[in-house]
């Protein structure tokens, strides 16, 4: 059922823009009340008697501006529409109706998202007022949230803070794509900022006004992820005792991101693939097929094409996934760029104003000498530890964490060295020899077999500097 209304003040408010309102409940009249109430020249109203026509709607519509909806009906409970339209809009005003009964159900709802709950029987008058307010609030956040998308849209995420090669050609890349919504793969070691990446690429795209919807394929149990990704139906497993709403089903109209995709097993990845190829899906126990538009992005901390060779993963699924790729660098493999990221952190965490004592150029040696195993995420929490422990009056803890640091600073080849690249053994292993002569580069250059000019094109190649000799002054 569709509902609409007739304007009272004609011309005088018609270039407005109307608030889109849907109204769910399975008792005809209630709807018919509010409508009623409701009818004004700046609202458009609509309705649905049940759960799936209203999930229906609010799919093909993008969502509403508000959902008054009934907390009991026969076919779908209201916290999952709720649950549906908060993943694609967040800022939906969402009011909920529940008997008397189900009070605690709607503090519930509160507690997910929902603007506000009313008690049958409710006031008209006050659903309107309650109404009113949630779209001034709406309206509020929304400007909130557009000045925020423009100032992420102009700025620089920290992994592409830098003045490397690889940083000015991920941010090149990342605008090409721009008009782009084709899948994307992104690889690289934990910690290299696989996830930022993923949601720079989603807001400098066509998908910007859409959901970011992320899953860790890792962090959930085999047995339960499936019913993460795809939902499921009441009653199709032990302990399904009401319909679940999809992750693929919320990222509909956005960019749905998984992590550490290599993680999923042979049958998912049989499922995955079959929606990728038809942009459809059915829920775990369903058999109405669903439609997605939703952009897939990808992530893996392991080579996807050796798990293919090792028959660990799909061939056809990596290549539904691996439309474009995008291969991010450890920060051992890109070290110039590691006092931009270490300031950057700092003035993160309020320290800008203390910066020269806080990171001085003994300090930055320190950074880049060390090799970062735990990549950007790593020295984030080394510039929050040092900012925790900071004491203008006395730094000896930050000389602690420093000093620690020093004391790792030889590099390690990884647990699977065999899956390093040629470049990457290359600088590991100019940078070792440079340590092991004290940087004398006449004897680096006589050990490694090359002349003086071949060994300095390939330390600025990858950005290995000389540290800063110690002046007389220092200990």
């Amino acid at each position: 059922m569709t509902g609409g209304c007739t304007p009272e003040r004609v011309g005088k408010r018609d270039h407005m823009v109307k608030s889109r309102i849907l109204i769910v409940d399975d008792e005809l009249p209630i709807i018919r009340s509010i409508m009623r109430n409701l009818e004004r020249d700046d609202y458009e109203l609509t309705s649905a008697l049940d759960g799936e026509s209203a999930l229906s709607l609010i799919r093909k519509h993008q969502g509403y501006d508000v959902v008054i909806c009934d907390l009991m009906m026969p076919d779908l409970d209201g916290t999952h529409i709720l649950e549906f339209c908060k993943g694609i809009d967040p800022n939906t005003v969402f009011i909920m109706i529940t008997a008397f009964s189900s009070m605690g159900s709607g503090i519930k709802a509160m507690g997910m998202g929902a603007f506000d709950f009313l008690i049958k029987p409710f006031d008209l008058d006050h659903l309107g007022m309650v109404v009113e307010k949630g779209l001034q609030t709406r309206r509020l956040k929304t400007e909130n949230i557009t000045l925020k998308a423009q100032l992420e849209r102009g700025s620089i995420p920290p992994p592409f803070i830098g003045e490397s090669s690889w940083v000015k050609k991920i941010i090149s890349d990342v605008k090409r794509l721009s008009d782009s919504d084709l899948n994307v793969l992104i690889e690289g070691e934990s910690g290299t900022g696989k996830e930022i990446l993923a949601r720079h690429i989603h807001y400098h795209s066509q998908k910007r006004y859409g959901p970011f919807v992320a899953i860790n394929c890792a962090a959930i149990p085999a047995d339960l992820l499936e019913s993460e990704l795809f939902g499921h139906e009441k009653g199709s497993f032990t302990g399904a005792i009401r319909r679940k709403i999809g992750l693929l089903e919320v990222a509909d109209t956005g960019t749905f991101f998984l992590d550490e995709v290599n993680n999923l097993g042979m049958a998912l990845q049989a499922k995955l693939l079959r929606a990728l190829q038809d942009k459809s899906f059915m829920r775990v126990g369903g058999a109405q097929e669903l439609h997605t538009r939703a952009r897939i992005i990808a992530a893996s901390n392991k080579s996807l094409k050796r798990l293919v060779e090792e028959r660990e993963f799909r061939e056809d699924l990596f290549y539904r996934l691996n439309v474009i790729d995008f291969s991010l660098p450890p920060l051992r493999d890109r070290i110039a760029d590691v006092p931009l990221l270490a300031r950057h952190f700092l003035e993160e965490t309020g320290g800008n104003d203390d910066l020269g004592q806080i990171i001085d150029e003994k300090a930055i040696e320190t950074l880049k000498n060390y090799y970062w195993p735990g990549n950007i995420r790593e020295l984030r929490n080394v510039i929050e530890r040092i900012m925790a422990f900071y004491d203008p009056e006395d730094l000896r803890p930050i000389k602690a964490i420093l000093k620690n640091l020093a004391g790792n600073k030889t590099p390690q080849l990884p647990d699977n060295p065999v899956e390093m690249s040629l470049e990457r053994v290359e600088r590991s292993h100019i940078r070792r020899v440079l340590e092991m002569t004290s940087w004398n580069k006449n004897q680096a250059s006589k050990t490694l077999k090359i002349d003086y000019t071949t060994l300095y094109r390939k330390m600025k190649k990858y950005g290995i500097e000389t540290p800063l000799k110690k002046t007389r002054s220092e200990p």
